[in-house]
């Protein structure tokens, strides 16, 4: 797909969609020279759809870029407020927690593949289930993307078909 595809899919604009890749948010992207059209595979694409779904919720676009960093092969992530626990475990190596606006302080991510799996994950937590907490549906983004990219590619061979005739 290109960057008009991506933009129309997740609805965030070109120069945002451009902004992220400039700033190293989209791994595998490079920083283009100006006017040249880039090209996103679905991986790439679902990637930029959960960054916009994160961005959606509130957080930064950084952040929103580390959840989808850690989609790997599952099918949803769980995200919570982890502060204790890093605080726990900075505070015996004497590091400090930076604070950015827009991001939580610490958060525990935890992939799962089943929403069947929910109940079980959400006991495994320090102090056993969150009060509050995100799941990312990465699976139906992922589809979402594929979807997009189908019609993507048969428009492109229409318009190529068109451009023959």
């Amino acid at each position: 797909m290109d960057t008009r595809a991506i933009s129309e899919v997740t609805g965030v604009q070109t120069g945002t969609l451009n902004t992220w890749i400039q700033r190293g948010f989209v791994p595998g992207m490079d920083v283009e020279v100006s006017g040249r059209r880039r090209e996103f595979d679905v991986e790439t694409a679902t990637h930029v759809g959960i960054m916009t779904e994160m961005v959606k919720l509130g957080f930064s676009a950084s952040f929103g870029s580390l959840i989808a960093q850690q989609r790997g092969r599952y099918s949803g992530l769980l995200i919570r407020e982890a502060i204790e626990e890093a605080r726990r475990r900075l505070g015996r190596r004497g590091e400090k927690i930076i604070l950015k606006a827009g991001d939580p302080e610490a958060t525990a991510t935890i992939g799962f593949n089943s929403e069947a799996d929910l109940p079980r994950l959400l006991e495994k937590f320090p102090g056993g289930r969150p009060a509050a907490y995100v799941i990312v549906d990465v699976g139906a983004i992922k589809a979402k993307m594929r979807q997009a990219e189908k019609e993507w590619q048969q428009s492109r061979a229409a318009r190529d078909k068109k451009a023959d005739d």
